[in-house]
Order: structure tokens, then sequence, then C-alpha cells
């Protein structure tokens, strides 16, 4: 059985992953996720279509073994909504917790098997409630090429992980031009800000500026910027940075913008938002960086999308278009309706 991943419509080729090969279905994780997980739950689930293909991937972190049964619940309601039938859990790492795990971590098959049974457990049961299948369950101690990964459900069921950066869907991932990065901090470190003097110069230029202060032409302004988004981040942009910000106060301009993320200007705005999340201070950090969220979820980077909307909330808790991005995010609104509200937005008919 295979299914189809989702950067095809980027590739305008189908990249197949055969969801029995449990070691290349985990070896796949970093790529879907963005980076490369640790100590965390993962659930790689297919769509329930015919023929099916890859749906959300959703990683929590391991949670402690009294926690099992409520991790187990909080996750299955964005599964359903987004029409999921069934999925793969995968477990990386051992937590301190979890008193199964001994000391140094499960080397191979004994009486007790691998860690976290009990969340696996858990997890197997509120899947089956809902009507999704569970095609597999693992465990091995870090992505890294040839880990020994077990199952659960049968002791002898083991193997080496392949080597997670010559999968096809890392392949596919390259020639998109996403990156997949070591771990979720390396990933969170995108988004760091620049050093504080800058940003308290670019506030100052901000604050001075009256609510109407808009450039002229912003949208060609903002076009104009993704070229060489990189320089915003420097202690001389402060600015231009402030420009850009102003540039994007318009309703009819921040439309227009979100609209960049199902069009082939899609990259440069992502790293046009990403730079300015990073030199703009709070609160007008918050538009950006919702523009960022949206730009990410767009194209399946959930982790990214999900960090930009913590940084917009940050900065601004009372930002109405924030919250709504949090919500949709914590709810698992399907990528593709988030596609579908964009296209129609961009036709000039919001939903």
């Amino acid at each position: 059985m295979t299914a189809l991943d989702p950067l095809d419509p980027i590739l305008r080729a189908p990249v197949k992953l055969p969801v029995h090969d449990h070691g290349l279905v985990a070896a796949t994780v970093p790529h879907l996720l963005g980076f490369h997980p640790s100590d965390s739950l993962v659930l790689v689930t297919l769509t329930d279509r015919d023929p099916p293909g890859i749906g959300v991937t959703v990683r929590v972190d391991l949670p402690p073994p009294w926690h099992a049964e409520l991790a187990a619940r909080s996750l299955v309601e964005p599964l359903v909504v987004n029409d999921v039938g069934a999925a793969s859990l995968i477990l990386a790492g051992s937590s301190r917790e979890d008193p199964d795990t001994p000391r140094g971590g499960w080397t191979g098959p004994d009486e007790t098997g691998p860690p976290h049974r009990p969340l696996v457990a858990a997890l197997s049961r509120e899947l089956a409630e809902a009507g999704i299948d569970v095609l597999h369950a693992l465990w091995l101690p870090r992505y890294e090429a040839g880990q020994t990964w077990w199952c659960y459900e049968d002791p002898e069921c083991s193997g080496q992980l392949p080597d997670p950066g010559s999968t096809p869907l890392a392949v596919a991932s390259v020639v998109a031009g996403d990156v997949t990065y070591r771990d979720r901090e390396e990933l969170a470190a995108t988004l760091a800000p620049v050093p504080s003097s800058t940003l308290r110069r670019t506030a100052v230029l901000l604050s001075g500026r009256p609510p109407d202060a808009v450039p002229a032409q912003p949208l060609s302004l903002l076009l104009d910027a993704m070229a060489d988004a990189d320089e915003l981040v420097g202690a001389d942009a402060c600015a231009r940075v402030a420009e850009l910000i102003c540039a994007l106060w318009p309703p009819d301009v921040r439309t227009a913008c979100l609209t960049m993320a199902i069009d082939e200007r899609a990259p440069g705005a992502e790293r046009l938002w990403t730079a300015l999340t990073r030199a703009a201070p709070a609160p007008w950090r918050a538009e950006p960086a919702c523009l960022l969220a949206v730009s990410a979820y767009a194209r399946g980077a959930g982790a990214l999308a999900s960090m930009a909307t913590a940084v917009a909330l940050e900065a601004d808790p009372d930002h109405g278009f924030a919250s709504l991005l949090d919500q949709a995010l914590r709810l698992g609104l399907p990528r593709n309706e988030v596609r579908r509200m964009l296209t129609e937005l961009a036709a000039g008919n919001p939903p």
C-alpha cells in the first residue's frame, strides 16, 4: 500500500511512500515535521480517501505515564477533523519519568518491551473508538541512520532506520527548497529576534509615525523587498523595516499578502515574513508573524506555523487574527481547507 506525500502538488509528480515499510515511514518523519524530533510521539496519518494520501503529521512531547490517557484523548480530535483513516505511531527517545525504561534506555526485546507502553495502549484505544486504524506502532532511541527500531506488538519485529536524508521525501524536500532542521530548537532559532538595541531603534521609528503613514505603492515595496529579505535583520536596516511594517497596514495589502501563500511568490514572501518577524519589535511583529504562520501552514509546515503564531500572540496578545490562527491550529484545521479559503480570498470571494 502506498500513499502520496503532500509535496506532490509542488513537484508536479507523486512521491510514493510504502506505508507498510515501517522503517521508511519512520525515516520520513523529520521531513514531514521540518526537524528531527527527540523525546516525541509522532503520528503519521493517512487520509480516509481512495487512494489514500499522507494526512496531517502530529508531534507531541512524550508525556509521563500518568498523563497518557489525557494525552491520547487530546490527540484524536484533530485527526477526526482531518478525515484521518489510519495512523502509524512512532515514539523516539525515553523519558526519565517512565519507570519502565531501564537506566540508559531500552536496548532490545525482553519481557517488558519498548518504553511508553501505557501511552501506546491508551492512544490505540482512542483511535479505535474514533474508527482510525493503527497501521503500526514502533519505538526507536533517536532519528539517526542505523538506529534499531522495535515494534510494540511483536518483539521479533525490528529493523534499522534508513538514512532520513536519503528517503524519497527528503529528496523531494530539497527539490522544493524546504529545509529540515537538526532539532526543534534550531527551527525555533529561525524566528529569533534581532538584538534588542536594534529593535528599540525600529520601535522609535514606528512609534513616531501616524496610523495613516503608509508609503507609496506599499505592495510593490513589499514585493521588491523579497529579493534581499535577509538584509532586513541587519543593524542598519531599521528605517527600511519600519517602512515595510507600515506597508502592511492597509487591509487590502494584508489580504494580497495572505494570498501569496498559494502562488509562485510563496517562497520569497515567506523569507520576507520571516525576516520582518525577526526584525520588527512588539507589537508590530505580530503582523508578519501571522503572515508567516499562514504561509507555513498552507505548505504543510505545521510546526513552523505554530511557532509563528506563538510569536504573534506574545508580541500582541489581543491580535484578533493571531487568536483565530491559534484556535485553527489547535483544532487541526485541514491544510486543504486553508488553501481553499486563500484561493477564494485571491478570487475576491472571501469565505
